[in-house]
Formats: C-alpha cells, sequence, structure tokens
C-alpha cells in the first residue's frame, strides 16, 4: 500500500470518527464539508500525487487532520 491510499485511508477514518462522536458538530450540510475536502486537497488530488511519497507527507497529514479536528470541535 502506498502513502497515498493510506493518507486517504486515514482521512478517510479520523472525518468519519469525528463526525460519530458529534462534538465537533460537523453536519451533512453547510460549509464544513466543503471546507475538509478543500483543505485536504493535497492529500487526494491526483495533481498532488508527486507529493505522496515524500518523507513528511505523512506528518503533513497529521498536523492537517490534527488542525482540522480542533478547529471542527471548536
Amino acid at each position: 500500500m502506498n502513502a497515498g491510499s493510506r493518507i486517504s485511508g486515514a482521512r478517510r477514518s479520523c472525518v468519519s470518527g469525528a463526525v460519530s462522536r458529534g462534538p465537533c458538530g460537523l453536519r451533512p450540510r453547510g460549509r464544513r464539508p466543503c471546507a475538509v475536502f478543500q483543505a485536504t486537497g493535497r492529500f487526494h488530488d491526483p495533481a498532488h500525487a508527486v507529493e505522496w511519497d515524500t518523507p513528511e507527507a505523512d506528518a503533513d497529514f497529521e498536523a492537517t487532520v490534527d488542525l482540522l479536528l480542533r478547529g471542527l470541535r471548536a
């Protein structure tokens, strides 16, 4: 499994976990889902595929998810 697949799976897991826990207030309508999608574009847009296998890709993804989850819970 390449880094891109791991990142994509981890992103799905993080977002779905946050939604199922509820306190973040993420709802299917509104701007939040769109904002999460746009903020994580680097990790799912094929135009950035070259970056998915860089040494810092996993750390960058973790930092992005951490920031998003903190913001969604606020």
